[in-house]
């Protein structure tokens, strides 16, 4: 619980400091959609960790866990899959420019 309270806090100060600075905040900036899905996950999925010591061991419980759990992996891996193709399709080979005379 700790290692996700310290990314889920992490990553909203690096949202508040985008916003702050003025920086331009786009859906298809690979930066916002991995921090976006770094915050869903670890947001969606804090309480459940902290709820599932007292009640781990009822079956109702398990079956929410692993559905709620799950949804939101499923999320967050789009999310991470959404990002990295958005970089690759932007991403521009530099020409070589490259003078080979001697």
């Amino acid at each position: 619980a700790f290692s996700a309270l310290t990314i889920l806090t992490h990553s909203l100060l690096y949202l508040y400091y985008k916003v702050k600075t003025d920086q331009i905040i786009e859906a298809k900036d690979a930066d916002f959609s991995i921090i976006v899905s770094l915050v869903l996950y670890f947001s969606g999925t804090f309480f459940i960790y902290l709820l599932s010591k007292n009640n781990y061991f009822e079956n109702y419980f398990q079956n929410y866990f692993i559905v709620i759990n799950s949804i939101f992996i499923i999320i967050r891996n789009s999310l991470m899959i959404y990002a990295f193709v958005n970089a690759i399709k932007t991403y521009q080979i530099p020409s070589n420019k490259i003078n080979y005379t001697i």
